[in-house]
């Protein structure tokens, strides 16, 4: 009887805490959420980097601690997958501008050293 519960609990447990985390399934790597800020100035320098994948275009950028665009990224630790989105602050909240982006392979590892470069000051 005593065991029966432990293991009910232990089961309760890792379905309502070890589940909380998002991995992306092929490279079994975990997948972190990160909003990135930037001056509104370079929202179309970003937004044609990220239609044409050409994220060394975007090595001068560098985020800021606060801004009026907003980038969500969702990445995988292996960066072999990302998923972006930019939204532009309007009073009171922020509001997608785009579309998503999905990025796999060499284009999310790509993607992953601008992010790390325009996180890094």
């Amino acid at each position: 009887m005593v065991a029966g519960s432990v293991l009910f609990l232990t089961g309760v447990f890792r379905l309502f805490w070890k589940s909380k985390q998002m991995v992306y399934v092929p490279t079994g790597s975990a997948v972190k959420e990160k909003s990135v800020y930037f001056d509104l100035k370079h929202l179309d320098a970003l937004k044609d980097g990220l239609d044409k994948k050409d994220f060394s275009s975007l090595k001068a950028l560098k985020s800021e601690t606060s801004g009026n665009l907003r980038m969500d990224v969702l990445v995988s630790a292996d960066h072999q997958f990302s998923v972006v989105q930019l939204f532009q602050f309007v009073p009171y909240n922020y509001t997608p501008i785009t579309g998503l982006y999905h990025y796999k392979e060499q284009e999310a590892s790509a993607f992953g050293t601008f992010l790390v470069s325009a996180t890094t000051h």
